[in-house]
């Protein structure tokens, strides 16, 4: 069982009482088997926790690297029950950091978003953060993966014993260069919608060859992702892709003017050019001008050999960073190899 410091008392002592179930340790103490109420890291668990600190979020990014994460951006990664976020208040009620843990399923679950305000880096914040969101049940074991890792969490991560485990590549290209090339050799069997209009069968079909790639059943985020109802105020949209019931590839658009996110994408490698350029045209027709200034953007997992067909296409390389797990295993060591494009950096 935590303790917790009183500080509402004279003692000099920690008093031991039962730990509430959302508030975890705090890094100013010097002893893990200690925390104290202000600052505190507090779990916040589910949407219903998450987001009303939106806001919150979004402030503490804009001074962080990831500065372009809005409020559309934070709204599709918190409103579904499969994330926790750790939160890191400050006396004042603002976000001094946060870190998101990804519910994966029983045996794995992943972090990403590990923020912290620059001007608290170098106290220990996101070691903390991340020590607190490590935490599981007793009894259960879990590996934590971390589907993408950015040059600044590496030497944290390596030196609480993550290992290299893949490598994720970003491939990107203006949304008009797309509508304006040659697209690949369409399948005969090539079908695209905008995701609104996916019928329960599509949604299921998805979420099997999800299942398959990444080895985990991901059905209520795939769905989430699909409606992209999540922020409908600011212009979230998807857009679907199937070859047949053997491939399939989403596109997903946060808020008018933003990125353009093609993934996941399962199956057939390849069905994987075709489907992206099929995707870019359906999400952009009758609406070409608004394509103008968008990024379409994908992150490859583990796949060289696609790397080089979308750079055939048009596509620019962009720069590696590794995936890591606490085994050395793949993120996705259940799945059957057809993950070709990551949905999200926290997700996977």
């Amino acid at each position: 069982m935590m303790r917790l410091i009183n500080h509402g008392s004279d003692q000099k002592s920690c008093c031991s009482f039962s730990r509430p179930s959302r508030h975890i340790f705090c890094p100013d103490c010097h002893d893990d088997d200690y925390g104290c109420l202000s600052p505190i890291i507090r779990r916040l668990v589910g949407p219903s926790d998450a987001l009303p600190f939106l806001s919150s979020f979004s402030k503490l990014s804009e001074g962080t690297e990831m500065a372009g994460y809005k409020d559309p951006q934070w709204k599709f990664l918190l409103a579904g029950s499969d994330t926790e976020p750790h939160a890191l208040l400050s006396s004042d009620g603002l976000l001094d950091g946060a870190v998101v843990k990804v519910n994966l399923d029983d045996s794995n679950f992943g972090l990403g978003m590990v923020l912290v305000d620059p001007k608290h880096r170098g106290k220990g914040y996101a070691k903390a953060l991340i020590r607190s969101a490590m935490e599981t049940k007793p009894g259960k074991d879990q590996r934590c993966v971390l589907a993408i890792c950015t040059a600044l969490g590496q030497p944290v991560y390596r030196k609480l014993g993550f290992q290299d485990s893949g490598t994720i590549t970003s491939m990107s290209s203006t949304a008009s260069d797309v509508l304006n090339s040659n697209p690949p050799r369409r399948p005969v069997d090539l079908s695209v919608m905008p995701g609104k209009e996916c019928s329960q069968e599509q949604l299921d079909t998805l979420a099997r060859l999800d299942g398959n790639a990444t080895g985990r059943n991901r059905k209520g985020r795939i769905e989430l992702l699909v409606k992209a109802s999540y922020a409908e105020e600011d212009g979230s949209r998807s857009t679907v892709a199937f070859v047949g019931n053997k491939s399939a590839a989403v596109a997903r658009q946060d808020c008018v003017g933003g990125p353009l996110i093609v993934g996941p994408v399962v199956g057939e490698e390849e069905d994987v050019p075709a489907m992206v350029w099929a995707l870019v045209r359906k999400h952009f027709e009758g609406n070409e001008e608004c394509a103008k200034d968008v990024i379409v953007q994908m992150m490859v997992v583990n796949h060289s050999s696609l790397v080089s067909m979308l750079e055939v296409e048009g596509m620019k390389l962009g720069g590696s960073l590794p995936s890591m797990t606490s085994d050395g295993e793949s993120v996705y060591n259940k799945g059957d190899g057809s993950y070709w494009a990551m949905m999200h950096p926290s997700l996977g």
